[in-house]
């Protein structure tokens, strides 16, 4: 199906959808004075609630107490726990990596920075070994890490 409607006879590039004239928007100075006016705004129609006897309303309620804060302090990040767990969620992020396999890459590096990730080759990435299984992530896994991390 086609996004535009365009009457030969007539000249007129219509939406499908709601009919309106698509040629202001091509170029404004080509209309001609032939092309019908705008349509005015339809009014909005506005809803008064109704009011609800004092017997069904609900009692204030009493004030909550201040949350504790959701988002860690960055100074949190000086452990070193910490920047491993964020390093293997990152490499989670990547299509065809789960914890297993990101946790197994982070702990194949002595460091286990995303710096060694870089300088590593693409055969020392693919035979990293994750699981009980001792399976590798093999080439295809391997590539993904280099692109995503160079």
């Amino acid at each position: 199906m086609s996004c535009v409607v365009h009457d030969v006879e007539t000249e007129v590039v219509s939406c499908p959808t709601c009919g309106s004239s698509l040629m202001t928007l091509v170029n404004s100075d080509d209309v001609d004075e032939e092309m019908e006016p705008p349509l005015p705004p339809v009014p909005q129609i506005k809803i008064k609630p109704k009011a609800v006897p004092a017997a069904d309303k609900e009692p204030p309620m009493a004030p909550v107490a201040k949350r504790p804060r959701l988002t860690p302090n960055p100074g949190i990040t000086k452990e070193k726990a910490v920047r491993k767990a964020i390093r293997i969620s990152m490499l989670k992020c990547i299509p065809g990596f789960n914890h297993v396999k990101a946790q197994a890459v982070i702990e194949a590096f002595p460091a286990g920075t995303l710096g060694e990730l870089m300088d590593a080759s693409l055969e020392e990435l693919s035979s990293i070994g994750y699981g009980q299984s001792g399976c590798v992530l093999g080439v295809c896994l391997a590539e993904a890490l280099r692109y995503v991390v160079r």
